[in-house]
């Protein structure tokens, strides 16, 4: 299904940064101003007709995330902090520009992944990603739309184009484009396929919602879309699922994550403050 077509409303700013453990670095990467409280009627923003999809993104936004986890017979927590800015594009471009950061780190390691691109009616769309890990060399995703070529550090060969891939980062924020405004993603079993540039290559991530599920938050209980990554046929096996609680209120951003691997290890993230600027 190819993606929608959306007409875009973007507030300027949102920049990422985890402070974790080991055990979770290793799960979570192989494969402003003003603070704005979790409103305790927050509830599900009433349903647009397919033909009315608008969405926004936020102008900068900071989330503080608690953490669990578990990492082989070692039990993991810690706490994550998130952040994404978007900003006005080139002069000579009609698109705003996004730059985003993850930073995983703990006594001695440190992993990094950085994300700039653009944000077009369509959505979210990458154009340089890089991840950085101690001790490894910085793997780097180019992607040129002029020739339509993509670059991956440490590959050889033209890897496969393709026009609305996302990454590791930017995937989440497309699903949350689409739990803003189509109405359908309330139902359980509403799906979406995505291309997810890796460093070992293009992937293909198969997401599925579940319905509508509520989190809780400071004894709130908050309404979200609970979606799912699936295996993109019944044929393959998954080695780990993502699962992610998204917020259509905040931009359709997750407030709760969790990351399970087919070995049992697992995290899992839950929103502890959300600031935004205004």
């Amino acid at each position: 299904m190819p993606l929608p077509h959306l007409s875009y409303l973007v507030r300027p700013s949102l920049a990422c940064t985890f402070n974790l453990c080991v055990g979770l670095a290793l799960l979570f990467l192989t494969g402003i101003s003003q603070s704005a409280a979790f409103n305790s009627a927050s509830l599900l923003p009433s349903a647009t007709t397919p033909n009315q999809t608008s969405f926004t993104l936020p102008s900068q936004l900071n989330a503080q995330y608690s953490f669990v986890g578990q990492y082989g017979p070692f039990p993991l927590s810690g706490t994550g902090q998130l952040t994404w800015s978007t900003r006005a594009g080139a002069a000579n471009s009609n698109f705003a520009a996004y730059d985003a950061r993850l930073e995983i780190g703990a006594l001695l390691y440190k992993s990094v992944l950085n994300s700039q691109g653009v944000v077009t009616p369509t959505g979210v769309h990458p154009r340089r990603t890089e991840e950085k890990v101690s001790g490894k060399k910085a793997v780097v995703i180019s992607t040129d739309t002029s020739n339509g070529s993509v670059s991956i550090s440490g590959r050889q060969g033209i890897q496969p184009y393709d026009a609305n891939a996302q990454d590791l980062l930017t995937v989440i924020a497309q699903l949350g484009t689409y739990v803003q405004n189509l109405p359908q993603w309330r139902n359980a079993g509403t799906q979406q396929t995505f291309s997810v540039y890796r460093p070992g290559g293009l992937k293909r991530w198969r997401f599925q919602s579940q319905g509508v599920q509520t989190v809780m938050f400071n004894g709130v209980a908050v309404p979200t879309i609970y979606v799912v990554e699936q295996a993109e046929s019944a044929a393959l096996t998954q080695d780990e699922k993502h699962h992610l609680w998204l917020d259509p209120n905040r931009h359709g951003f997750p407030i709760k994550l969790r990351k399970v691997k087919q070995d049992g290890d697992f995290i899992e993230l839950t929103i502890k403050e959300w600031r935004e600027a205004p």
